[in-house]
């Protein structure tokens, strides 16, 4: 029996200690697969878009299914080969509700428009945060994890570039030059972000954290400066001090 459990033990050690690619693969093209199309007719032929009779938040969360979808499905078909450490709370259940509830509150205090602004305000915190859970359920959910044996330099690059390609024809209207600039600047945020977001994730365990930094990249592009500015700033001291309260990972995992 004590033989059976140390080869085992080993075994599980054996498969999770090395990136296990095929997982990585299934999870990128079936994320593409899934929102590529969504993304080529939002961009590309906006008029189809505009006529499609579905209500605006089902179009504005359809693109981030990919991710969903493909990190759910990756994460249960793959589970043996690799080691999952990031959960939807990660290590403070009590501190990642408390981080979400900031949000949500200050959004809805601040308002949306000028009919029922506060109702508005927390219909678009609900949105933001189901569209950033529906991303980092893939990027820092799944991949994260899968790609971990790699040394951190070289994940968090893999990571910004696939996220950053998943985008597809997001970034592509304007002239050549223009294009250029934009994915230039885009590229460095993803992979900044992911490199950011990464280290958080590491030290939380949590999705919620990296749902609610993702966020903020999509905030300034769909609400008033103004208002995205006072709603980070009364949100980001509040994350902080969360995370300065958070607590560290037991064993090996917190170094």
């Amino acid at each position: 029996m004590a033989n059976s459990a140390v080869l085992q033990k080993t075994t599980q050690i054996s498969n999770t200690a090395r990136v296990y690619w095929p997982s990585v693969t299934f999870f990128y093209l079936l994320a593409c697969a899934i929102s590529w199309p969504v993304f080529y007719v939002r961009n590309q032929h906006p008029d189809v878009w505009a006529a499609w009779l579905a209500s605006g938040v089902v179009k504005s969360l359809l693109p981030a299914t990919g991710p969903l979808i493909a990190g759910l499905a990756s994460r249960w078909l793959f589970r043996r080969h690799y080691e999952i450490r990031v959960t939807f709370a990660g290590t403070s259940l009590l501190r990642s509700l408390a981080a979400i509830a900031a949000f949500a509150a200050t959004l809805t205090a601040v308002g949306i428009g000028a009919d029922e602004p506060h109702l508005t305000g927390l219909l678009y915190a609900a949105v933001f945060l189901a569209y950033a859970f529906f991303e980092e359920t893939g990027w820092r959910g799944f991949l994260q994890d899968a790609l971990r044996p790699l040394p951190e330099f070289h994940r968090y690059l893999l990571i910004g570039i696939l996220w950053g390609s998943w985008h597809f024809t997001t970034f592509l209207a304007g002239t050549p030059k223009q294009v250029a600039i934009r994915l230039t600047l885009m590229s460095a945020l993803w992979i900044g972000g992911s490199w950011g977001m990464g280290k958080v994730v590491e030290f939380t365990h949590a999705l919620t954290v990296a749902a609610l930094f993702h966020l903020t990249f999509n905030l300034f592009r769909s609400i008033p400066t103004e208002k995205a500015g006072i709603v980070l700033g009364v949100c980001i001291p509040v994350w902080v001090l969360l995370l300065l309260k958070w607590p560290r990972p037991a064993g090996p995992e917190a170094a």
